[in-house]
């Protein structure tokens, strides 16, 4: 749900760059719908990728790559998981995700202030 000043952090594990680029990947129904794998795993009708930020990583993530995100120095001191485990993160701006427990590829880390 659109929540202004809110950023919404999910991390994941794809097995290279091109399965995440694909998972992103927006597609297009006959009606002109847009849909993509992030989308329908989150259960919305659309993300504006305008506020969209996103990384993928050969190498497992570390706090490191979070300082390259918009605003981090608002919310990073407040991410308390170890990201070794993953290779990739999506934030969402102006979005604040409802937890619902039933994601698949992704890892709801939190939504936090970023302003």
């Amino acid at each position: 749900m659109e929540k202004q000043n809110k950023v919404t952090v999910f991390a994941s594990k794809f097995s290279n760059q091109e399965d995440f680029a694909n998972y992103l990947q927006e597609n297009f129904t006959e009606d002109g719908d847009m849909y993509s794998e992030f989308t329908k795993e989150l259960g919305v009708d659309y993300i504006d990728n305008q506020f969209q930020e996103v990384c993928f990583s050969e190498k497992n993530l570390s706090f490191e790559h979070l300082k390259e995100f918009s605003y981090s120095e608002n919310f990073i001191d407040k991410i308390n998981i170890n990201l070794s485990a993953f290779n990739s993160l999506i934030l969402l701006y102006n979005y604040a995700y409802v937890d619902k427990g039933d994601l698949e590829k992704l890892h709801f880390i939190g939504v936090f202030d970023y302003r």
